[in-house]
């Protein structure tokens, strides 16, 4: 299959499964699931494109595919964006649209700490929707320590974020790929006196542990068998060396999909 991509994303209808979204030259729409020992070939770059943004809780592509230089995306899905309004909230005031505020209010929101790699962060989500949000930011291992609406659990969040980070970059995420630490989160648990459960989360990384060397950080077009996606992350396999890279970089691109399953479209979650 040949196309463009627009879009990478997690769908968890049945297992952890990522996705990329592909619009042919014909403008049919395809997901191809990019499973273990699968190849993929990224044939030329076009360019880097806007993300889309977030409303009302549901994901939407750039209605422009506005082609970009810094950033994820553009100024105009910016100030769309309620992800990024709820994302700035220290939970003093609620800022966002009515509808954002009314979920905020009224709905019940986690703070979770997640440890990726050798990183512990502090981060919020959802009710329901917490597994995805771990998966989807390449997680190891996380637990909920804490529930109430969106308003009081930002505040929390705010105020932890002086002790822990709340920011993981792609870079770190590479660099830490294979690392299995659990002590340091349960250590970390300890200290606060916290007794919840630990959540496995690499265990939905389908190759996490059959990667026999550290991945190189690459920079090239991807070429490859794939090995293992943890969260936004691709270690791929090529001549027996084994590569690490983000799959964002790859929005807007062309390339040529070899033996991947095509997924139906009906499949696609979006924020669910």
């Amino acid at each position: 299959m040949k196309g463009q991509i627009t879009t990478f994303f997690w769908n968890l209808d049945k297992k952890a499964t990522p996705l990329l979204k592909i619009v042919q030259d014909n403008g049919l729409e395809n997901y191809i699931a990019l499973k273990r020992n699968k190849h993929i070939h990224v044939v030329k770059d076009h360019g880097k494109y806007c993300t889309g943004y977030y409303s009302k809780g549901e994901f939407h592509e750039c209605p422009k595919q506005e082609e970009i230089v810094n950033g994820k995306q553009c100024r105009s899905c910016k100030l769309k964006d309620e992800f990024l309004t709820c994302a700035r909230c220290t939970g003093k005031q609620c800022t966002a649209d009515r509808e954002v505020m009314k979920s905020c209010l009224h709905k019940t929101h986690f703070l979770y700490i997640t440890l990726i790699g050798d990183k512990i962060k502090v981060g919020v989500t959802k009710a329901g929707r917490y597994l995805k949000r771990w998966i989807e930011q390449g997680s190891d291992y996380s637990c909920i320590i804490s529930s109430a609406n969106g308003l009081e659990i930002r505040r929390k969040e705010h105020l932890l974020s002086k002790e822990i980070t709340d920011k993981v970059r792609t870079s770190e995420k590479i660099r830490m790929f294979m690392r299995d630490n659990r002590e340091k989160l349960q250590k970390w648990l300890n200290e606060k006196k916290l007794q919840v459960p630990i959540i496995n989360v690499r265990r939905y990384y389908d190759g996490i542990d059959s990667i026999p060397t550290v991945p190189s950080v690459y920079d090239g077009l991807l070429n490859g068998r794939i090995v293992c996606v943890k969260g936004n992350v691709l270690v791929f396999e090529k001549e027996n060396e084994f590569g690490s890279i983000s799959i964002y970089r790859f929005k807007g691109c062309s390339g040529r999909y070899v033996d991947v399953p095509r997924i139906r479209p009906v499949l696609y979650s979006g924020t669910n």
